[in-house]
């Protein structure tokens, strides 16, 4: 099965397993790249059918996400993921995890969960709410030494049919320990909230508390932030979009440019009178 599924990848057809296949993390990054350089689709049934894939990729796993995924937790409204993003305690996460759902103003107790060891307060550094970020920092116990950060994709490697695998905190509230799906990129780009900020879509089946966590690739690398689920899809930002949002998160002072017309202020010229064309107020945005 293996060999002609390689086979159908070199002559530019695309590749639907119905069936598990036995394969190696380099085979597996062998055959994405030769998807990828023909343009045809490598992509599985069923998220099940990973299972063996992921078995090959979890020494890339542990070492890229077990231990950096966090539990971010908010006082008396409920929780969200993090990803550890610095040595130094910074944190990545959604911005609606940490801010209150109807006023949008960030919430005063903020605290994560680090390995399940231990609660520790953090304090804000910066919030995005147009591409729904939000970076927290958490001063560390002497005793715990540094943190290890997660590492993020390079831009532009993200491909439908990439396979992926998701990291969270969803289901009960006293869960500790994060869990995790697998599923595939679906969609580059969509949108979801406007059109200023483009999300990604992926099958990997995301909870209420996944918000915030990472999406990795089988390499333990950020791929992008899991942010929403819209009829069934989940949506995330891309790992473009974090790397764009995180030198002003980091500064604490995010802008964002918008370009474009309100057409609820378009007036038809035909029902100006030629004299009061020229008195015509234009509204700058």
């Amino acid at each position: 099965q293996l060999g002609f599924a390689k086979k159908c990848l070199a002559a530019g057809r695309h590749v639907v397993s119905e069936k598990p296949m036995a394969i190696t993390t380099a085979e597996c990054d062998s055959m994405i790249a030769v998807s990828k350089r023909r343009g045809v689709v490598l992509s599985t049934y069923h998220n099940r059918h990973w299972d063996s894939i992921i078995l090959g990729a979890m020494k890339h796993l542990r070492a890229g996400v077990v231990g950096k995924v966090v539990r971010v937790d908010i006082d008396m409204a409920g929780w969200g993921t993090g990803i550890i993003i610095s040595s130094d305690g910074l944190i990545l996460t959604n911005a609606h995890v940490i801010a209150d759902e109807k006023t949008q103003i960030p919430l005063d107790r903020i605290e994560v969960l680090v390995s399940g060891r231990k609660y520790l307060v953090a304090r804000l550094v910066g919030i995005d709410r147009e591409r729904e970020l939000a970076m927290v920092k958490i001063d560390l116990p002497k005793s715990w030494g540094t943190l290890v950060p997660a590492k993020f994709q390079k831009s532009g490697l993200t491909f439908v049919g990439q396979p992926v695998i998701k990291a969270g905190y969803p289901g009960a509230v006293d869960s500790i320990h994060p869990t995790f799906a697998h599923g595939i990129i679906t969609n580059l780009r969509t949108f979801i909230r406007s059109y200023s900020t483009p999300y990604g879509a992926t099958d990997t089946p995301l909870s209420e508390g996944d918000s915030g966590g990472p999406l990795v690739s089988l390499r333990g690398q950020i791929v992008g932030i899991d942010t929403a689920t819209k009829n069934g899809i989940g949506h995330y930002v891309p790992v473009e979009v974090l790397q764009a949002a995180l030198p002003q998160l980091l500064r604490g002072d995010v802008r964002t440019g918008w370009l474009g017309f309100n057409p609820n202020n378009c007036v038809n010229l035909r029902d100006i009178e030629q004299d009061d064309f020229l008195k015509a107020k234009v509204e700058q945005y």
